[in-house]
């Protein structure tokens, strides 16, 4: 009986591919791309940039940081003058403190101490180690009814009232604060004034 003879057909293989995994490819005979960095003139650029940007914000933020100051400064001046004036409206009509010794107003100062960081009785010692941060005067006048007819406190109807203190119908109550910074890049203290009438 006759052997069929059964042809074996070989596939080629590449060499260049044995023994490499699965799903890899060969990168023989290809140039590797050079990796890329920045430059010295892209560096000098990407600087020059970024200094534009910077010296056009600055300005915003000082202006920020201006404004930011004076709103603290008119809320402390604010709450300072406010306080004060509330708490003498508060006394009695006759109290120590809203009367007058002599003359047609009486004025107290005092100063916002620097290194106490409260307030002190007084003026600010001149040229001493404890400057002031803010000034404030209170000023207390007398009045007589009769200063209302024509709705204007007139300083005769104060010194009448001086003269008898029968008279005195009315008390003003008047509360100055003041910050003591006069000029800068911040600009100058901002000051605030509250002023009441107290009737008997």
């Amino acid at each position: 009986m006759g052997v069929e003879t059964m042809g074996v057909e070989t596939m080629g293989v590449d060499a260049s591919r044995a023994g490499a995994p699965a799903g890899t490819r060969s990168t023989a005979g290809r140039g590797a791309a050079p990796r890329r960095g920045l430059s010295l003139v892209e560096a000098s650029v990407a600087a020059a940039i970024l200094l534009l940007l910077a010296v056009g914000v600055l300005p915003l933020f000082a202006q920020a940081l201006a404004t930011n100051l004076a709103g603290a400064d008119s809320s402390f001046a604010s709450d300072a003058a406010r306080s004060t004036s509330e708490r003498l409206y508060q006394l009695p009509f006759d109290h120590p403190e809203l009367t007058l010794v002599a003359g047609t107003e009486r004025v107290t100062e005092s100063y916002y101490s620097l290194t106490e960081r409260r307030w002190k009785p007084g003026s600010e010692p001149a040229g001493g180690p404890d400057p002031a941060l803010w000034r404030r005067t209170t000023t207390i006048r007398h009045y007589g009814v009769g200063a209302l007819e024509d709705e204007l406190l007139e300083t005769t109807e104060a010194l009448d009232a001086a003269a008898d203190p029968g008279h005195v119908h009315l008390k003003e109550i008047e509360v100055s604060v003041r910050g003591t910074r006069t000029a800068g890049p911040l600009g100058p203290g901002r000051g605030v004034a509250v002023r009441l009438l107290k009737s008997h």
